[in-house]
């Protein structure tokens, strides 16, 4: 193998139980894009489908995002005044928080934004020893879940 490749080692989708209803609902994580011009940044605080968010990284620098739910918002390719520096490619999952995304639940219907809550979820996949999950979560992932949401 060549060259440099992501490595994502979980799926963009999982199954959870819905908040509302306890029923089967689709999870989807949520896209990220790093906002790089100023100008851009009043645009995404006011479109509704995109979450702004501000970070601060370990020097103390501060930078803007952008959070998109697929799941709850039309198809990015659909959305026509979208900055040009903003195409499908530039949306990570990867890099976005690993706990943000949008919850559709098939039997009350309901559309929200979620976060995961993973030693509930550890619990539920059959990881009843939360420690065991960190473990091998660790293991896949060279870090524990509370850095990776960091």
């Amino acid at each position: 193998m060549t060259g440099i490749y992501e490595y994502w080692s979980l799926p963009e989708k999982l199954e959870i139980k819905c908040p509302c209803c306890v029923g089967k609902a689709n999870f989807e994580f949520a896209r990220i894009a790093k906002i790089t011009l100023k100008k851009d940044v009043e645009y995404f605080q006011q479109h509704a489908d995109f979450e702004y968010q501000r970070f601060q990284d370990s020097c103390g620098g501060y930078w803007n995002a952008a959070f998109y739910y697929p799941n709850l918002s039309v198809d990015l390719q659909q959305i026509r005044d979208l900055p040009e520096t903003y195409d499908v490619q530039k949306w990570s999952v990867p890099y976005s928080a690993m706990n943000k995304g949008g919850e559709v639940c098939e039997s009350c219907g309901c559309r929200q934004k979620h976060e995961l809550n993973w030693p509930k979820i550890a619990y539920e996949v059959g990881y009843e020893n939360v420690s065991f999950f960190i473990r091998i979560f660790k293991k896949v992932t060279a870090c524990t879940p509370t850095q990776w949401v960091k």
